[in-house]
C-alpha cells in the first residue's frame, strides 16, 4: 500500500501529514521529528526539549528553564537548581541522600556531584 504524503494550506499556514507537519503563520507543529513551535517558542518531544521564549523545558537532559532559572530532573532522583539574580540555590535528592546548598553571592558552579548537577 502507497503511502501519500498530503498536505493543506490555508493562506500562510501549511499542514503536511506525510511528514506530519503543521504550521501556522510563523508556528510550526511537527510530528515526524516531534518538534512543536509557537513564534520563538519550542515544543520538542523527539530530544525532549520545551522551550516558552528564553525558557526551556527540556526531558531528553532533563532540564526545566524557566527566564535565568534552570530546574533539572536527573533519573536517579532529582536536583533543582534555581538561579536568581544574586542568589543561587540547589536542591538535590537521590535515593541514598539529600542535599541543600544555597549561595547569596551567585555564579561559579556549586556542585557536589559533577555527573548529575551543573549551570547553564
Amino acid at each position: 500500500m502507497k503511502h501519500e504524503s498530503s498536505r493543506y494550506r490555508v493562506g500562510s499556514n501549511r499542514y503536511r501529514l506525510g511528514s506530519s507537519r503543521y504550521r501556522l503563520g510563523s508556528s510550526r507543529y511537527r510530528l515526524g521529528s516531534s518538534r512543536y513551535r509557537l513564534g520563538s517558542n519550542c515544543y520538542r518531544l523527539g530530544s525532549n526539549c520545551y522551550r516558552l521564549g528564553s525558557n526551556c523545558y527540556r526531558l531528553g537532559s532533563s532540564c526545566y528553564r524557566l527566564g535565568s532559572s534552570c530546574y533539572r530532573l536527573e533519573r536517579s532522583g532529582f536536583s533543582i537548581l534555581i538561579k536568581l539574580t544574586g542568589i543561587s540555590l540547589i536542591l538535590q535528592h537521590n535515593p541514598g541522600a539529600a542535599m541543600v546548598k544555597s549561595n547569596i553571592s551567585g555564579g561559579g558552579n556549586y556542585d557536589s556531584n559533577p555527573t548529575q548537577v551543573s549551570n547553564l
